[in-house]
């Protein structure tokens, strides 16, 4: 008998076909495969805002760099592999009186709410009147700072606590203190003497004290930044760290307080 069975071959056709389908349905795996590592990321990574309040050493003045508060937030992105967003509201010449103010503001309130950290530096101008009457000697060494101090303690408490009040969650708070709220370096030397630059870190002192009273009080950290200025025992020159003026930080300076911020904000 004639041999009837005859093997089928494939047909070329179809398997074209379903090799390119097979290659296309590989491809649509991998590509939301990849969508999805990318989205994962974003939620791991996201933008960091910083929002900065405060008079004019956070404001950039006399600088003409970039600040502490934008190279802070730099240093906090690349630290999680993200994106740096900050928000700018400090004011030269404030008091704590009118940062107390300003945050129950609409401009405040729509920064702080989607802030990761808001950062405050207030304080100097609420003190420059008793350092100047401490100069005059027209009070007792005692008594010259005593309401200014309490003032700044019981307004940046409030700014403090309007601020999370504002978030509805947590958000971290840093709270900066001053190496002088007065001229430092050669241009301090100059204008006030060995006797007025004790004065100026009396007043800085009691700005100072303030600033960490409220940050207790309120739950937020207290970041110093004496000894990055001038060494901590006092005796290093922060000539090299300060603007033409002597009051307000250069870029090194900015660069200083920026260090002190992501420290602490590492560590806290």
């Amino acid at each position: 008998m004639p041999n009837t069975f005859r093997q089928r071959q494939p047909r070329l056709g179809h398997v074209w076909v379903r090799g390119w389908r097979s290659v296309v349905v590989l491809l649509v795996v991998v590509a939301l495969a990849l969508s999805a590592v990318v989205a994962f990321r974003v939620r791991l990574a996201p933008t960091v805002k910083v929002v900065a309040f405060g008079d004019s050493v956070p404001s950039g003045r006399a600088c003409g760099c970039r600040g502490f508060v934008e190279t802070f937030a730099a240093m906090r992105a690349t630290q999680v592999g993200g994106d740096a967003a900050t928000v700018n509201l400090a004011v030269d010449g404030d008091t704590s009186a009118e940062l107390l103010s300003q945050v129950q503001g609409p401009a405040a309130r729509e920064a702080v709410e989607g802030a990761d950290t808001v950062v405050l530096m207030i304080g100097a101008n609420d003190v420059l009147d008793p350092f100047a009457r401490d100069l005059a000697a027209q009070c007792s060494e005692r008594d010259c700072y005593t309401s200014a101090e309490q003032s700044v303690t019981v307004n940046v408490t409030a700014t403090i606590r309007w601020i999370r009040a504002i978030h509805r969650s947590w958000v971290a708070v840093l709270v900066v203190g001053y190496w002088n709220i007065a001229q430092d370096g050669s241009i301090g030397r100059a204008a006030y003497g060995v006797e007025g630059m004790a004065k100026a870190d009396r007043a800085t002192t009691a700005a100072n004290s303030a600033l960490l009273a409220a940050a207790t009080a309120a739950g937020a950290l207290y970041v110093p930044t004496f000894a990055a200025f001038r060494g901590a025992g006092g005796d290093q020159d922060a000539t090299a760290l300060l603007a033409d003026d002597g009051d307000h930080p250069n870029a090194a300076g900015h660069a200083r307080i920026a260090e002190a911020l992501f420290i602490a904000a590492t560590a806290g």
